[in-house]
C-alpha cells in the first residue's frame, strides 16, 4: 500500500497502481478533498481497469445520485441517510454464494464490526451495471431514532464492474472484526481482477 494525497491523484498518480482504497472517515470530507479533477481522475481510473476498494466512508463515495458525495461508479442508492450515525458495533453478516466464492466458504452467520457505514439497495440506473451481492446484514444496529430493522436483509459487501474497472465496497469492517480480517485482500484481488 502507498497512501496517496489528493493532489497526487489530480495529477495522475493513479496511473501506477492496480487498485485504490477509500477507507472509513467522512465520505464528504473524502470527496471535498479530491476536488473535481480528483474525482474525475478516480473515476477515470475505473473506468479504464483499475480498481476501486471502499469500506465505510468509502462506500458510501462510490454510490449513486443523489447522494450529494458520490461518484456515481455503482448503481447503488443510500438508504435512511438521515440516520447514517446509526450506531457502532457488531452486526451479523451472512455472505452470498458469490461471497463465499470470493472469501471462501465462510458458513452461517460471521460477526461483523459495523461503524456507520452505507446502507444500500439498487439505484435502478441504467447506464450502470446491477450490483452482486457479497454478503448480507441478517442483523441491524441503531441509536437516535435510526431503526434497526432496516439494515437486516440489506447488501452489507457488493460488488461491480464500471467501464473496464471493477468496484467492491463494504459497509462494515471486516478488517476490524476477529476471523475476517482476510477479507481485506480478497477485496483487493477482486477489485484487481485477480479473482471473479
Amino acid at each position: 500500500g502507498h497512501p496517496l494525497q489528493p493532489a497526487e491523484i489530480r495529477n495522475g498518480a493513479l496511473d501506477r497502481f492496480d487498485v485504490v482504497i477509500f477507507p472509513g472517515g467522512m465520505a464528504s470530507h473524502q470527496f471535498d478533498a479530491l476536488g473535481e479533477g480528483g474525482r474525475e481522475a478516480v473515476i477515470d481510473f475505473v473506468r479504464g481497469g483499475g480498481g476501486y476498494v471502499g469500506i465505510c466512508a468509502g462506500a458510501f463515495m462510490a454510490a449513486s445520485d443523489p447522494y450529494q458525495w458520490g461518484l456515481n461508479i455503482l448503481d447503488a442508492y443510500i438508504v435512511d441517510h438521515d440516520h447514517w450515525a446509526r450506531g457502532i458495533g457488531p452486526v451479523e453478516m451472512e455472505l452470498s454464494d458469490a461471497g463465499k466464492g470470493v472469501f471462501g466458504d465462510f458458513d452461517g452467520k460471521l460477526t461483523l464490526h459495523y461503524g456507520q457505514g452505507p446502507i444500500v439497495e439498487p439505484a435502478g440506473r441504467e447506464d450502470l451495471p446491477d450490483y452482486e451481492v457479497l454478503g448480507w446484514y441478517r442483523t441491524g444496529i441503531g441509536v437516535d431514532g435510526a431503526d434497526p430493522a432496516v439494515m437486516v436483509d440489506t447488501p452489507a459487501i457488493v460488488c461491480a464492474r464500471y467501464g473496464e474497472g471493477r468496484v467492491l465496497v463494504s459497509s462494515g469492517h471486516a478488517e476490524w472484526s476477529s476471523g475476517l480480517e482476510s477479507f481485506l485482500l480478497r477485496y483487493f484481488e477482486w477489485a484487481g481482477g485477480r479473482r471473479d
